[in-house]
């Protein structure tokens, strides 16, 4: 911090452009001391005068947290508008609470319109409106479970803005730079020159590439990247490129953003040298086609695969070989609302057993829990790998079964292990009446499904948009299967995706120093905190890199949670045809879980189906 001035510099609101100034109340420029060379400016947002709002506001929210549980525990989230909760009598001081929190509303409300900086703000009217529930609930007590709806919607939307006043966006065309003797220069451009500038862009538009990004000139040579994301990533990798791995390794490279299969590529001769973030199943389809070029052919293979967890490289290898670097890799922990579960006696689970002893008390008290399951929907889903989409390979996993035979030509499917595997787990949805489907982060953040598992990315969006929370949740691994020896396997399944060199097009030694410079720690991390810097914490990349994940910014204990948890990481293995297997779970569990068929029969069936499509592709790709 370069004087006390700088702690807090106002940006006033406004939708359009402005000029501001680093000066005092008075207009006296502020003085920056620099020394030759290169400095880095940084800037955050902070609350300033508005902190004391701020802490205010977030211990109204607490409260309306905690009355919101207490209603839910005794009306259910859809409570009978016709019966008489007798809320009053059984939650102790709810008339008093509710009283509090509605002074304490209105009376933020009116200083905050008072204030310069917060009048006419949204946020107001928020508060006055969750004032009007409250006191629409003191005034009807023996109907007040009526406005629960009404309650949850205002308070969701009061307890967004304490994300939105931590976290205001702010947008910086340029920093201007003077020396003190001379007159900044002129910020307004003059009519003609807007003019110019917007008919160059205009014209630009006809000729500029806008998918094709990177670097060129020189003697080096140049390789191709696809990738399918979106602008942002694609212009961030890009400026890393120019600015680091050209420079570094004299490579220029020639990123191109397109959505188009690499196969389409082939076909037309015109495929990339290398493609990024290719979906779990890709590799290996690709592998088999010959597509692919074998990463295991270089020398210092086994060291770049040091980076990353030890069966990261699973679902990426066909025959031998290893045909795709995990990139991005992500995997189940389980999340608990401490408060609720400290309150109703529940200790955090560390077998399914427990799990399911603290299913039924949070039932009881009419609360759900969460398990994971992604419907299939689309073709993408299916090529997401079946390791990501359900908690049914973490539990074949943690009983020591393989999703394949030792020969990856069939499924298991129909052994009777896997029945029993595959019972335990629609249980969950046949027998406890789990939510098949539901957002887990809505319903979590309200506190009406305080336990559940999910992947570990969800972790940012929690603390960053629903800070109302941040002190009565935390993190844990998932339940295991505890064995005779008293030891739980806390094995998981993960997912990901995985970027792999295209096989025969003469570049492949260059695509290889590209792929060792990307999975790299360094690399990872400036990457992923450059999509942060434009998309903010929630855009935190799931990295297959191990070292950058730990150097990004965690709470000490979930960090240590979530390295604990990657190292239980078994992933499962990628074969021809396994998209197959991916639908026949689906299909089964679907089957199961509506009552249309056994665990048995719905196994059986579908376990045949999968495996004839497995059949089918060996032998129409085998050498």
């Amino acid at each position: 911090m370069p004087f006390k001035e700088a702690e807090a510099v106002p940006f006033v609101y406004g939708n359009g452009w402005q000029y501001s100034e680093f000066s005092s109340k008075e207009k006296e420029p502020y003085m920056f001391y620099l020394k030759k060379g290169e400095h880095i400016i940084t800037m955050s947002v902070t609350l300033s005068t508005t902190a004391e709002y701020y802490r205010r506001l977030e211990k109204v929210v607490n409260s309306l947290g905690d009355i919101y549980i207490n209603i839910s525990m005794i009306t259910g989230e859809s409570p009978d508008k016709n019966r008489d909760y007798d809320l009053f009598r059984q939650i102790p001081d709810l008339n008093e609470n509710l009283q509090a929190d509605y002074d304490s509303l209105v009376s933020l409300a009116d200083e905050m319109n008072k204030s310069t900086q917060m009048s006419g703000s949204s946020m107001i009217a928020a508060l006055k409106s969750m004032a009007r529930v409250l006191k629409s609930m003191i005034d009807n007590p023996y109907t007040a479970q009526r406005y629960l709806s009404d309650y949850y919607s205002n308070y969701t939307g009061v307890g967004g803005w304490l994300y939105d006043m931590k976290s205001m966006p702010l947008s910086l065309d340029r920093i201007i730079l003077s020396a003190p003797e001379k007159e900044a220069e002129a910020v307004e451009k003059g009519f003609f020159n807007k003019l110019f500038f917007g008919i160059s862009r205009f014209i630009a538009s006809f000729s500029a590439d806008y998918n094709t990004l990177g670097t060129a000139g020189g003697d080096r040579p140049t390789i191709k990247i696809w990738v399918n994301w979106g602008r942002d990533q694609a212009e961030i990798l890009g400026n890393m490129i120019a600015e680091d791995f050209t420079p570094e390794k004299n490579i220029n490279v020639k990123l191109e953003i397109v959505n188009a299969g690499i196969i389409k590529g082939i076909l037309a001769g015109n495929p990339p040298d290398l493609s990024l973030h290719m979906a779990r199943s890709e590799p290996v389809n690709l592998a088999m086609r010959d597509a692919l070029y074998d990463l295991t052919k270089f020398k210092d293979y086994e060291n770049v695969s040091e980076r990353f967890s030890k069966t990261a490289s699973v679902p990426y290898e066909y025959n031998g070989g290893v045909y795709a670097l995990p990139d991005t890799q992500a995997f189940y922990v389980m999340y608990y609302r401490s408060d609720i579960l400290n309150k109703l006696n529940i200790k955090v689970p560390t077998t399914w057993q427990e799990f399911i002893e603290a299913t039924v008390t949070l039932q009881r008290n009419n609360m759900q829990v969460w398990i994971p399951y992604l419907k299939i929907t689309t073709a993408t889903t299916v090529n997401t790998g079946v390791g990501g989409l359900s908690l049914f390979p973490t539990l074949m996993h943690q009983n020591g079964l393989s999703m394949y035979n030792n020969e990856g030509t069939a499924c298991t499917l129909s052994n009777t292990e896997t029945l029993e595997v595959f019972e335990f787990w629609t249980d969950f949805y046949t027998k406890y009446k789990l939510p098949k489907e539901a957002s887990f982060y809505n319903r979590f953040r309200i506190g009406t499904m305080p336990l559940g598992i999910e992947s570990y990315t969800l972790y940012q969006t929690l603390v960053n948009a629903a800070p109302e929370i941040s002190e009565n949740w935390s993190i844990a691994e998932i339940p295991g299967v505890e064995g005779e020896n008293g030891k739980i396997n806390n094995a998981i399944a993960g997912s990901g995706t995985g970027c792999g060199i295209i096989s025969g097009t003469g570049n492949e030694k260059y695509a290889w120093e590209f792929l060792k410079w990307w999975t790299d720690a360094d690399t990872q991390l400036k990457y992923s905190d450059s999509v942060e810097t434009i998309l903010g914490t929630l855009g935190r990349v799931a990295s297959a890199n191990i070292e950058a994940v730990s150097n990004m910014s965690w709470k000490k204990q979930d960090l240590n949670v979530i390295l604990s948890a990657w190292e239980n990481v078994e992933e499962v293995a990628e074969v021809p045809g396994s998209y197959y297997l991916t639908r026949a779970v689906d299909q089964a569990y679907w089957a199961v879980v509506n009552g249309n068929s056994s665990t048995k029969e719905a196994l059986l069936t579908w376990s045949k189906v999968a495996d004839n499509e497995i059949t089918r592709k060996i032998n129409d790709y085998s050498n």
